[in-house]
């Protein structure tokens, strides 16, 4: 009987690493929290000896639940388990395009989302401030003299707002990259002369441009002048190695004369566009350095804000090179992007899914997700097929996600069928 309960006691050791595993997987969803207090990490949960870490007071974590008292965390490289009995849950965050705005009060910039925090001054009324977020009842908020922090929503009046861009800017010398833009701002780098930088908006007198490292610059608009295309890619130079572009020639040099009876060049003339296809539709990805176009030539380049992000859209076979954005009523010169073919479905199928399932941005396993799911019990219409996907169509505007039809969870079901 005793070697019995010993086998038994050892099974039972040996199974508990799986089934602390299996709750981290199916118990609950991530999310980002924090706590008012420093926290232990502990080893293993429950266990108040084995403390790998701590987590200091008001320092954002996500947290996975494997309990309903101790969630999963990795913070510094530590990794383990704290106890989530007084765990306060971050306030829902969204992104903004960067606005300025002002208050008619003197306001507090906070540490964090919440005031129990603690703040790191307060700025007089009418301070120009730039929002970037918003988290819950605060605006993340970058200032002249206390960088980054948050105030709370309140008594706060909508100042200036950014012109969306696209294409890139240029300066005739070397000029200065400021962290915002904010009178009073520091410079952050230099912008070299005569080399093109993307522009992502215009705000406050300042062109908002994209650095190399992915992170954003302001010029004054006077430092700089802008362009319609957008700037090469260029590889990161090494530290010793000094990054230089070819201006081109741009002194009018007289052409020879053709020979008599010679067509005159166009030079807006570009490849045509393939012909329409029964049930064959043209998908491609566009994005803010995307140039758009009100017809289907060269010289009817807009400037106007047209996407934010990357998105996956079904584009019209237009002429002269060009494919038409019905949603958006923009063109696209076709020579810029690449085109894929899809087929159209009948619609006498719909997808159904047993599990939760993202959409993707492309097609393709290893690109990000789109940031819109399929719910689990639930069918859906892919309007379109190609090389092993379903495309199902999002949002109002045309965007499209992608699934690969061997998703576990997912099959095709008739549409007339109904689902219990």
């Amino acid at each position: 009987m005793k070697r019995f309960l010993v086998l038994l006691l050892a099974a039972a050791l040996a199974l508990a690493p799986l089934c602390a595993q299996a709750a981290t997987n199916a118990y609950g969803t991530e999310f980002l929290g924090y706590f008012e207090h420093v926290v232990n990490i502990r080893a293993n949960p429950g266990d108040q000896k084995g403390n790998v870490g701590t987590i200091p007071a008001y320092t954002p974590v996500k947290l996975k639940p494997v309990s309903s008292a101790y969630a999963e965390v990795t913070y510094e490289g530590a990794h383990g388990y704290v106890y989530t009995g007084q765990v306060r849950v971050a306030p829902t965050q969204k992104d903004l395009d960067p606005y300025i705005l002002t208050s008619s009060v003197n306001k507090v910039v906070y540490k964090l989302w919440t005031e129990a925090a603690g703040s790191k001054g307060s700025i007089p009324a009418g301070t120009q401030i730039l929002v970037t977020q918003i988290w819950g009842d605060y605006y993340r908020a970058f200032t002249v003299g206390y960088g980054d922090g948050y105030i709370h929503k309140r008594d706060t009046v909508d100042g200036i707002k950014g012109i969306a861009l696209t294409g890139s800017i240029v300066s005739d010398e070397d000029a200065n990259v400021f962290e915002l833009p904010l009178d009073g701002a520091p410079v952050k780098t230099l912008l070299q002369s005569e080399r093109p930088y993307n522009v992502v908006q215009q705000i406050n007198g300042y062109y908002q441009i994209k650095l190399e490292d992915g992170t954003d610059g302001y010029v004054l608009e006077g430092d700089a002048k802008r362009q319609a295309t957008s700037a090469p890619v260029l590889t990161t130079a090494q530290p010793s190695t000094q990054q230089t572009i070819t201006v081109p020639n741009t002194v009018d040099t007289p052409a020879e004369p053709a020979p008599e009876g010679t067509p005159a060049p166009n030079p807006q003339e570009l490849p045509p566009v393939p012909e329409p296809k029964a049930n064959v539709v043209y998908i491609a990805q566009v994005n803010q350095a995307t140039s758009y176009y009100t017809a289907p030539n060269l010289s009817s380049e807009t400037f106007d804000s047209i996407t934010k992000s990357p998105v996956s859209v079904v584009l019209v076979p237009a002429e002269n090179g060009f494919f038409y954005w019905p949603q958006k009523k923009v063109y696209v010169n076709g020579q810029t992007l690449d085109i894929w073919e899809a087929t159209e479905r009948d619609g006498s199928m719909l997808i159904y899914c047993t599990v939760d399932v993202p959409l993707l941005q492309l097609p393709d396993p290893a690109a990000g997700k789109l940031g819109f799911t399929l719910v689990g019990g639930s069918a859906y219409n892919a309007q379109y097929e190609m090389d092993g996907y379903y495309v199902v169509p999002v949002t109002a505007d045309g965007e499209l996600g992608f699934i690969l039809k061997s998703t576990e969870g997912v099959f095709e079901l008739p549409k007339t069928r109904t689902v219990n």
